[in-house]
């Protein structure tokens, strides 16, 4: 194997290890293999189970994803609290969604009170997109931190990270 596919199966490995750990640093591959390896996890699921596998396996996800994207935010020298907020922001969307879909779904079966159904519409319409809005202008941000190369120094959230590339031989 050469040292990008170590590096591949190291990242995923790290990523499934460390599901836990919020603390410390995390490089921009850790986070970055991870991410298009579930992505292809979950279009494949998605595909064969008609989405039912692939809703599970974004439920088994949420914490190694939210703990790798601490990490990585921690690398450029910035709180895990983008993280929460993106994550949390990201929940609600989903529940959100849902809601809408079964409010739709039970105001076509239901031929009674429409006046609550238009009501729970509305509210839920109002939570989705203002969650939504408030999402599409602090994930630029977010997605610009998790994107920029880390602090070479040791920081004040560890000295692994992008630190140890400068320690890591590259020649084989």
């Amino acid at each position: 194997m050469n040292l990008s596919q170590n590096q591949i199966i190291r990242s995923y490995k790290d990523f499934w290890t460390r599901f836990s750990d919020v603390k410390g640093r995390s490089t921009r591959p850790e986070l970055w293999h991870p991410f298009w390896i579930n992505c292809i996890i979950f279009s494949f699921l998605g595909i064969i189970s008609l989405g039912i596998l692939s809703a599970i396996f974004t439920l088994v996800i949420i914490m190694p994803s939210f703990a790798v994207t601490a990490r990585r935010l921690h690398d450029s020298n910035h709180t895990m609290s983008l993280a929460v907020f993106s994550h949390i922001a990201s929940i609600i969307l989903t529940i959100a969604y849902i809601v809408f879909f079964v409010d739709i779904a039970a105001e076509t079966i239901s031929s009674g009170n429409s006046t609550f159904f238009m009501i729970l519409t509305l509210i839920n319409f109002f939570i989705f997109f203002g969650t939504a809005s408030i999402l599409a202008l602090v994930a630029p941000f977010i997605l610009y931190f998790l994107v920029i190369s880390g602090n070479e120094q040791p920081n004040d959230y560890g000295s692994e990270g992008s630190c140890e590339l400068d320690d890591f031989d590259y020649t084989y």
